[in-house]
């Protein structure tokens, strides 16, 4: 979107980056200027009007009127006149007012009538920091079909959108009856998730990984003792596409408790084998179970070392894969070029600072794998 120089201070008010944020800046109501064919009780007329007579009392404004429209005479009120008002409303002025239509003892009444300088169109009325006709002007000048599909909208998607802020006369009268359509509403819903993912999909970053992982898994789980169930399974072939790219992969993998996350660790860290892993959990209890589990279950080859606060302080250079507490943040490792996080979100704010750490190293990042079996949305 080619944004003109004195818009874009505009734009930055309204926090508009392209044009589908623009877009999805939605009426609040519609204001209808169509000289009404009928009269439409308790709703906003608009009338062709002749002034017959003009009567000033302290509080209000009383007028007589022939509406050409409906082809009858009625009054209209104005609470609280102006003095403009005694300019603008003259007995045999011919006007177009837009008022509340109300009867009173079987008469008719137009309530705190405007004049209105342009019939027989539709305005949308914005709740925003800018005046309704500078939005409109933004409308007009950067909500179009073309524009829209190029940010990646669908044609009738795009279509809905441009008749929401150019709307026809049937779809006001929808909305003011009804609201908008499902149709409109599903594709708003739409909108505001390709927009969100769109805008996340700009801040992702790919970083070289420090090494790519080709590592053996088949033959690990070929001689486990039992069969690994379907999503294990495909897990499993995830992280290995994930760990053979040249990019860095950073991954969460979801599951719930007892589900057999652990098996799926002991696979990555197969894909890495013959190059080292580190994988840190929470607590000591879970640390030493996930390390029973590697050492009944990885092959003899695979050096497995324990570490935590308490353990002695061992050369880690030689070991394979590393599994420990928080205390590894603070233990001299070798270069690892897979970490793995169980539940990493029971980590403190200072912590994950120093884990990101574990996984640099210069312009290149170790492969980061993340288990939880806590649904956490803003990490997913």
């Amino acid at each position: 979107m080619n944004i003109l120089d004195e818009d874009k201070q505009k734009l930055k008010k309204l926090r508009v980056q392209d044009a589908l944020d623009l877009a999805l800046i939605i009426p609040h109501s519609y204001e209808n200027n169509f000289i009404s064919s009928k009269p439409k009780l308790n709703q906003q007329n608009v009338i062709d009007a002749l002034v017959l007579s003009v009567l000033w009392h302290t509080k209000y404004l009383k007028l007589k009127i022939l509406s050409k429209n409906f082809g009858f005479e009625l009054d209209a009120i104005i609470f609280n006149p102006k003095s403009y008002h005694r300019n603008i409303f003259k007995v045999g002025e011919r006007l177009n007012i837009r008022g509340k239509l109300e009867k009173n003892f079987a008469k008719f009444q137009l309530l705190q009538p405007k004049v209105i300088s342009e019939i027989n169109t539709i305005i949308p009325k914005y709740k925003t920091p800018l005046q309704n006709k500078t939005l409109l002007a933004l409308m007009k000048r950067y909500i179009k079909k073309d524009i829209l599909i190029n940010q990646g909208l669908k044609e009738k998607q795009a279509e809905i959108l441009m008749q929401i802020h150019n709307p026809s006369m049937n779809f006001v009268s929808h909305y003011e009856s009804s609201g908008f359509s499902d149709e409109v509403l599903k594709v708003l819903k739409y909108v505001e998730i390709f927009n969100h993912l769109k805008k996340l999909t700009a801040k992702k970053r790919f970083f070289k990984a420090t090494s790519r992982l080709l590592g053996d898994v088949n033959g690990f789980i070929e001689q486990l003792p039992f069969t690994l169930t379907n999503d294990q399974k495909k897990a499993i072939e995830d992280i290995k596409k994930d760990l053979q790219s040249k990019n860095a992969a950073k991954r969460v993998i979801m599951g719930d408790v007892g589900c057999g996350k652990t098996v799926v660790i002991l696979a990555s860290a197969m894909i890495a084998y013959p190059k080292k892993a580190v994988l840190m959990a929470p607590t000591t209890i879970l640390a030493a179970q996930i390390y029973e589990e590697a050492k009944k279950y990885l092959p003899k080859q695979v050096k497995i070392a324990f570490y935590t606060q308490a353990s002695k302080k061992e050369n880690l250079e030689n070991c394979d894969f590393i599994i420990g507490t928080h205390a590894l943040l603070y233990a001299k490792l070798p270069k690892c070029d897979l970490v793995m996080i169980d539940e990493q979100h029971r980590f403190g704010t200072k912590q994950r600072e120093m884990i990101k750490q574990l996984v640099s190293s210069g312009d290149s990042r170790a492969h980061f794998l993340q288990f939880s079996a806590t649904p956490i949305p803003r990490t997913m």
